[in-house]
């Protein structure tokens, strides 16, 4: 019997022992396992597929006129992490004056937040379109990452070219020849060149004469040529000169004083595609080239094309050889029509009861090589105040047009009221409703006349500035 109890008690202190040993060997078992299995943040890492940062573009060109513009980032894929990535914002255009961004610099940075699940960001940039004459600028745009999952491509600089799309209107004084640049808003007049070597011939008493005074009528630029060009009026006959704006030195292309031709004066120029017209008013003479005696130095109105490189002109049409003077053109050659503007005072009777002492703009129909009417007279008109007094548009002549690439049309308008002739100042023109608004009095009886003026692209305008 107690032989049997011992070992009953033997035998249950044995299983007691190996189930603890079992229990020890189990939790090892789990203990290893838990550590050989669990992965860690760099092993879930390892396993996700980056995705790499683009920009679409790596140049390009606006127009400070375009308003704005959406620079996409490309993630080639959908994001596997969220995260920021940067973009550095440099170049010499100013933040601020220039563009805005969306969303906006900070430390000349643009914070852009990405999602899992993004394929794409976009960037916008917002132009200011200002009247400051500038050269071209520049946004340079530079992504940086340092998330994982969000890596640089080989895409990630980008040049945004800002060209401005201004124009600076110039006057030139007829006698001096000195240009200067008119503000539009507030009418101060900045010195820009002199333009030398124009002179002009007269004829006194049949006797040729070289003057001293340029006689400076009309100016026009060409961009597709890069050429600028001076026209002439007085009593012997016209040139045409090309201008250096580097250095305003002046070169005749073209020159009647040694013919029998009887053109006073390229009194306005006008750019028509790539096309230059001028216009005039006829002097006629008679006799020998040396001794030509004036016969009559107001019979007419001709609109010619000019050969932009030897400066020769060929006739196009006589708008109208009834009233005195030319004066402003607009050639509308896609619809075969002509604007002008007539002078003061007419040879036919009948006109100076239409058109009395002020200004009308006629249109001259090319293909019925007819007048068709007067679009608008200034006798329409109200009056209006200066910066010295009050004209009547009765009393005024619209002498010469220039047109901004806009559309935009300015005018010189002479006055002949009393204690005052010989004003000259300039004016806006709403050609639909004849309409003249008062910008500026450029020169008043004492001074050097203005009738020349015209636009110059600010990547013209701004070296010359800069020389100053």
């Amino acid at each position: 019997m107690q032989k049997g109890i011992f070992g009953k008690i033997y035998l249950t202190h044995t299983m007691k022992k190996l189930s603890l040993l079992s229990l020890i060997i189990t939790m090892m078992i789990f203990t290893q396992c838990g550590s050989d299995d669990s992965p860690s943040s760099d092993d879930i890492l390892d396993d996700i597929t980056p995705v790499s940062l683009d920009f679409s573009d790596s140049e390009v060109t606006l127009d400070e006129g375009d308003g704005s513009l959406s620079i996409t980032v490309s993630l080639g894929d959908l994001a596997p992490v969220e995260g920021t990535f940067d973009i550095a914002i440099g170049g010499t255009a100013t933040y601020g004056e220039d563009y805005t961004t969306t969303p906006a610099v900070a430390d000349d940075t643009v914070s852009i937040s990405v999602a899992v699940g993004d394929a794409s960001k976009e960037l916008t940039i917002t132009l200011e379109d200002d009247s400051e004459l500038e050269l071209d600028e520049t946004i340079t745009l530079d992504i940086a990452s340092d998330i994982d999952g969000l890596e640089l491509g080989n895409n990630t600089t980008v040049t945004i070219t800002l060209t401005s799309n201004d124009q600076a209107l110039v006057a030139i004084e007829r006698s001096s020849g000195d240009m200067y640049i008119v503000d539009l808003e507030d009418g101060s007049q900045t010195d820009l060149l002199t333009i030398t070597g124009v002179t002009s011939t007269e004829f006194v008493d049949g006797i040729k004469q070289e003057q001293s005074n340029a006689n400076i009528r009309s100016f026009i630029y060409d961009p597709v040529t890069e050429t600028s060009y001076v026209g002439q009026n007085y009593n012997g006959g016209s040139k045409i000169y090309t201008v250096d704006l580097t250095d305003g030195t002046a070169t005749q292309i073209f020159g009647n004083d040694e013919e029998d031709f009887g053109v006073e004066g390229i009194l306005d120029f006008h750019l028509d595609g790539e096309t230059l017209y001028g216009a005039s008013y006829y002097s006629e003479f008679s006799g020998p080239l040396d001794e030509k005696v004036f016969i009559e130095s107001t019979s007419g109105h001709s609109y010619y094309e000019i050969d932009k490189t030897s400066g020769a002109i060929s006739e196009v049409a006589v708008l109208n050889p009834d009233y005195s003077g030319g004066g402003a053109l607009f050639v509308d050659s896609e619809n075969d029509m002509v604007y002008y503007t007539n002078r003061w005072y007419s040879d036919s009777e009948e006109r100076q009861e239409e058109i009395t002492s002020g200004s009308a703009l006629v249109a001259y129909d090319l293909t019925e090589e007819s007048e068709v009417g007067t679009v608008w007279s200034t006798d329409d008109a109200s009056d209006f105040e200066s910066d010295s007094e009050t004209f009547s548009i009765t009393e005024v002549a619209v002498q010469t047009f220039a047109v901004s690439d806009d559309g935009d049309v300015y005018a010189i308008v002479s006055t002949s009221s009393e204690g005052s002739g010989g004003a000259w100042f300039l004016a806006t023109v709403d050609m639909e409703n004849a309409k003249l608004g008062y910008v500026k009095m450029l020169t008043d009886q004492n001074s050097s006349q203005v009738q020349a003026i015209g636009f110059l692209p600010e990547e013209v305008v701004v070296p010359l500035l800069s020389e100053e």
